[in-house]
């Protein structure tokens, strides 16, 4: 099926998308055999399962070719399709190649900043040590982009900022790849590997007591559920004469102004999440269920360079639409009703999400109406939010266009929440910003948000027309190029 033509709305900013590349800042190694596998690694960024690789200039490909690679154009590429990246056919003459495998998508003084605003916060909190078990926490402190779902997996950072990794025995092939291609290999180690016939959580607390010596305070992520109540009772057991304390809330106000590198990320996703979307809506064949549409949604933002998904996306159609995060069956896509996507397609983890509505043939008077006051308070969004603003007052003015239009009753959600990093089972940042009411943070450049307008009329279903924006210093930048329109499609 074929998408109407579309009037994009003058009032949308127009969006800014930009290649993934980055600059360039020195990485020293302490041999000759080290350089050049670091130097290896930043030129190729390699990463299994895409071709969409995030090349940095550190040597040529003359080079690696003269020292024993074979360097190849990325799968896929072909005169129609032009190339993203160059792939690397294993060669490393000593062998060391295992580092290769861990891809590094920011460079050494961007993780260098990091990690010294956490020795600060540290030093602030007066802590000796802290624990992050929160994927997204650990990613963005040591750029280590792996999140580990099965067993127990956590950095432990001392307040000198060397990083023990503790964590099942069977995950720390990663760590061993992160410490051969990461610039502070000599800062990174492993603290622990866990059997599985030990006790998790208390071979954490031996882990730690091992590290930690009598008299130190060590902090641990409370907040979000990465350590069951029963976890930390066994990992307090195990830590007699420290202090252990509540650190929930130190890194994430940190990731909440993102850098330009993030932004390139995002902007690269939020790409691939509006080609996939037409894409997948301009597939559909005649008799397709939700089913299809997901496979082809999927499908082309994996081709698109998308990497594996924290959360699959929705794809639901009709009134079953109006059960929040309801998602695809077998069932056929019928003409005349609402059909919703929304997907987070991850580049070096970091997503732009997009929710779109769609209809086979003419809508009726019920969905235009609905999909209206969604896009009316996405349109009000854009036009009034920017920065200085409190998050509360960016929300009303989403929220009192919805009110005006008499669909007050029909938006159950905050106006927006935070994006950014995203590992399993969310795409959200909602611990890091929300703009909801009564959330007094004021709005800052570089605060990226995925405005979610979303009604729910019982009966008819959910019409959201969304947009993923980053607070600029007049206004907001569009991340998802996809205009602001009810999908119209021609059976």
């Amino acid at each position: 099926m074929k998408c109407a033509e579309f009037q994009p709305a003058t009032a949308v900013p127009d969006t800014k998308v930009g290649d993934v590349t980055s600059g360039t800042c020195s990485a020293r190694a302490r041999s000759a055999e080290r350089h050049h596998q670091v130097a290896l690694t930043r030129a190729l960024r390699v990463r299994v399962r895409s071709n969409f690789c995030f090349p940095l200039p550190c040597i040529g490909l003359e080079d690696l070719a003269g020292r024993g690679h074979q360097i190849s154009a990325p799968l896929g590429s072909s005169a129609d399709r032009p190339s993203t990246g160059w792939r690397l056919i294993w060669g490393e003459p000593s062998g060391r190649c295992l580092g290769l495998m861990i891809p590094q998508h920011f460079e050494k003084c961007e993780i260098d900043r990091r990690g010294q605003r956490l020795i600060e916060e540290m030093a602030r909190r007066r802590l000796d040590f802290i624990l992050l078990m929160d994927p997204c926490n650990y990613y963005y402190v040591t750029g280590f982009p792996i999140g580990v779902l099965k067993g127990t997996f956590g950095a432990l950072i001392s307040a000198d900022g060397n990083v023990f990794w503790i964590g099942r025995k069977t995950d720390m092939s990663n760590v061993k790849a992160l410490i051969e291609a990461d610039w502070s290999g000599d800062r990174h180690e492993i603290g622990a590997e866990i059997a599985d016939d030990q006790d998790p959580y208390a071979a954490v607390g031996e882990a730690i007591a091992t590290i930690a010596p009598h008299g130190t305070r060590i902090g641990f992520e409370l907040a979000k559920a990465v350590i069951p109540p029963r976890g930390m009772t066994q990992i307090a057991a195990a830590l007699p004469g420290r202090e252990v304390v509540n650190a929930a809330g130190l890194i994430e106000p940190m990731r909440a102004v993102k850098s330009e590198a993030e932004l390139t990320y995002m902007r690269r996703s939020g790409q691939i999440a509006a080609e996939a979307t037409r894409a997948a809506l301009d597939g559909l064949l005649p008799g397709a269920s939700e089913a299809d549409l997901a496979a082809n949604l999927i499908g082309h933002a994996i081709r698109a360079g998308a990497e594996p998904f924290s959360l699959e996306p929705f794809v639901c159609s009709g009134p079953r639409s109006a059960l929040a995060h309801s998602t695809w069956t077998m069932a056929p896509l019928q003409s005349g009703t609402i059909i919703n996507t929304e997907l987070a397609p991850p580049v070096a983890r970091y997503s732009a999400p997009l929710f779109r509505v769609s209809v086979i043939g003419p809508p009726g008077d019920d969905i235009c109406r609905l999909h209206d006051a969604s896009r009316a308070g996405l349109l009000a969004g854009l036009e009034s939010i920017g920065p200085g603003m409190t998050c509360h007052d960016a929300d009303a003015v989403v929220r009192a266009t919805i009110d005006r239009l008499g669909y007050a009753g029909m938006f159950p959600v905050r106006a927006a929440y935070g994006v950014g990093i995203n590992f399993a089972p969310d795409w959200s940042e909602e611990n890091v910003a929300s703009i909801r009411p009564g959330n007094q943070t004021p709005l800052e450049p570089g605060m990226c948000f995925h405005l979610v307008p979303a009604l729910y009329q019982p009966g008819v279903g959910c019409a959201c027309c969304s947009m993923t924006i980053c607070i600029t210093s007049d206004g907001v930048e569009t991340l998802t190029p996809f205009e602001p329109e009810l999908v119209v499609l021609h059976p």
